[in-house]
């Protein structure tokens, strides 16, 4: 690797100049950070040594200065010569900690001058993605995708995989979920079978997200096929005794999901009817093979959902009558009641149906949804999932409000759902903007400040992306 020309030591001169700028001698200063006098000396002194990440952090607290100061000039150090992987490593995991992207890719890139160093990133990847910090490993994924060079590797495929994995992981806009999709299909028969499983089952809900019905048939069809070929896996394994791959989740959540979601998308649909026919074939799976302590617990999940989506589709088809039935349903499942409201509302302005008798029995969901950006607690559903139906049940409710005379309420209701849309790059954000402008002139103040505020937030945005305002004669609303 060619030497990067720098300053010599220039990190320890940067230091020392700056201590005595501040009137810190090394004795002053060590006692100011609670470290040993000898450990400091040596540290700044020592020029053929470079100096610990943490000490390097502990320098800028005593001297005044943010996190993370110096750590550009650390990087040129650390590359000086051949790089030190668990050096490198300490400093990529600060980097990532104060979010300084442009530092753990300039890192990366200089790390992949040589190409051995692809497996060590690969591995802390993998550190990182099972602590849960799935965002954080996304430029190590990346890194070892665009540089490993047998590209029919496991290490390669998986990658790509956990790559997708993390960045769905995460609320996005529509268009992101859609190039996260992309970019991974075609790596996806590279997985073990067990691994494909998985990923049909977030493949299958990214499409459903983005209303790819037939691409949701597809991988639930191709997820059958999987579950089918693991459980022959494992019948080979039990007589053999021999040990076997697992899935993330029991194979019974597979096989149940590849139905439900089938099932779901042809609600979506509207076809009621056909949908009816998938509910059997996942309300009881008891009968399902090697049934574990997780598994049964899956089972009953599954029947929930079957019992939810039966009387749910009853809604929809306008039976009334079953509306007290779903609601006490949604009591006793919380993290049902937000898919399920939007469902009523859904029902209610199809039906031109009214349903405020039950609606006081959501105020607190609504509420919370109106203030607070997470959803925990409210549902078990992916961040994406979640973001959507927020959208959606805020849209609903301002239409519903509108059909009941009550603009105001609904105006406060849309200005939501736009707010969320515009977020998430959501096409539905251009209907908003009409119902808005249908209603303007009975808007009050602070409903078109709200407004106008939003709006000027999308110019904000194409600024950002580089288009000048003078130019944009409209707010981009895709």
């Amino acid at each position: 690797m060619q030497a990067i020309e720098t300053e010599p030591h220039h990190l320890q001169q940067v230091i020392t100049r700056e201590m005595a700028k501040q009137g810190y001698t090394i004795t002053s200063l060590s006692k100011e950070m609670a470290v040993n006098r000898g450990l400091l000396s040596s540290s700044l002194n020592r020029l053929t040594k470079l100096i610990p990440v943490p000490l390097l952090d502990e320098l800028a607290k005593a001297l005044g200065h943010p996190e993370g100061w110096l750590y550009a000039e650390y990087v040129e150090e650390c590359f000086r010569e051949k790089p030190h992987w668990r050096r490198v490593k300490v400093l990529l995991m600060r980097c990532l900690d104060l979010q300084r992207w442009d530092l753990v890719d300039d890192v990366l890139d200089r790390l992949m001058e040589e190409p051995q160093y692809v497996a060590a990133v690969f591995e802390m990847a993998e550190e990182l993605y099972k602590a849960g910090r799935k965002v954080d490993a996304i430029p190590l994924y990346r890194c070892v995708v665009q540089n490993e060079i047998k590209q029919h590797s496991e290490r390669f495929a998986i990658s790509h995989y956990k790559w997708f994995r993390a960045e769905i992981s995460q609320p996005l806009d529509i268009d992101t979920y859609y190039q996260a999709a992309i970019r991974f299909s075609p790596y996806l028969k590279r997985l073990s079978i067990h691994h494909q499983l998985d990923a049909l089952l977030q493949l299958a809900n990214v499409h459903f997200i983005l209303k790819k019905w037939d691409d949701v048939e597809k991988c639930c069809l191709d997820m059958l096929d999987c579950v089918q070929i693991c459980l022959r896996q494992e019948e080979g394994a039990q007589r053999n005794s021999l040990a076997r791959e697992a899935a993330e989740r029991p194979l019974v959540v597979y096989y149940g999901q590849s139905f439900l979601l089938r099932g779901n998308a042809l609600e979506k649909q509207g076809r009621y009817g056909e949908a009816f026919q998938y509910i059997k074939s996942y309300e009881d799976l008891s009968w399902f093979s090697s049934l574990d302590e997780r598994g049964l617990k899956e089972v009953e999940r599954l029947s929930v959902f079957a019992r939810g989506n039966r009387l749910s589709l009853y809604i929809l088809l306008g039976e009334f009558k079953y509306l007290s039935d779903y609601v006490d349903f949604l009591d006793c499942h919380k993290a049902e009641r937000l898919p399920g409201l939007i469902t009523i509302i859904e029902a209610a302005l199809r039906h031109k149906h009214d349903v405020n008798s039950v609606l006081p029995r959501f105020e607190q969901e609504i509420q919370e949804l109106t203030t607070n950006i997470s959803t925990d607690g409210i549902t078990y559903y992916d961040p994406a999932f979640s973001a959507t139906r927020r959208m959606q049940l805020f849209y609903g409710l301002a239409l519903y409000n509108f059909n009941q005379g009550l603009i105001s309420r609904g105006l406060d209701y849309l200005l939501l759902s736009l707010q969320w849309m515009m977020l998430s790059n959501n096409k539905l954000s251009i209907t908003c903007v009409a119902w808005f402008e249908k209603y303007r002139n009975q808007a009050n103040s602070t409903q078109t400040s709200r407004y106008l505020e939003i709006m000027k937030g999308v110019i904000r945005n194409e600024e950002v992306d580089g288009y000048p305002v003078d130019f944009v004669e409209h707010c981009r609303i895709v």
